[in-house]
């Protein structure tokens, strides 16, 4: 798994973003393809990019990886920034490499640059270990727990 590199994502990988990863991680992985809407998604993620914190990860040119978050004032106090992770997402081939760890460095990278805390989610089948980010200085704050009506 050489040549890998992650940039800040940019309009060219809108298309992507939500063609391919948005679309296998609501269908594949969180069993929730109702959500998906092409057009709004397109749209949302094109204003998300311009704010520099989603981040491709891509293997000699392909790209393999996202990490999308968005910059947003703090709900309970607006004086302070909040880097909201809206999803990670690395190809099945791709997983058990660095990738992954590629991604999250630079999403740590960007709160220290733009935010005052951070706010990140996992799956309940996820793979990645709660205790992984505990090692990196994360402490888990609230349960978040989700019940469907549609």
């Amino acid at each position: 798994m050489s040549k890998l590199q992650v940039h800040v994502a940019t309009s060219e990988d809108v298309e992507w973003i939500v063609k391919e990863a948005g679309k296998r991680m609501l269908f594949e992985e969180a069993d929730r393809a109702y959500l998906y809407n092409e057009e709004h998604l397109l749209k949302v993620y094109g204003e998300v990019v311009k704010q520099g914190v989603t981040f491709v990860c891509t293997c000699q040119g392909e790209r393999v990886g996202v990490l999308a978050s968005m910059l947003t004032p703090n709900a309970y106090n607006p004086k302070y920034t909040s880097l909201l992770e809206l999803f990670w997402w690395v190809s099945p081939s791709y997983r058990g490499t660095r990738v992954a760890a590629m991604l999250l460095r630079e999403f740590e990278r960007a709160l220290k640059e733009k935010a005052d805390e951070a706010m990140f989610s996992l799956l309940p089948a996820s793979s990645v270990l709660v205790e992984h980010f505990e090692k990196r200085g994360w402490k888990i704050r609230e349960l978040s727990l989700t019940k469907e009506l549609v």
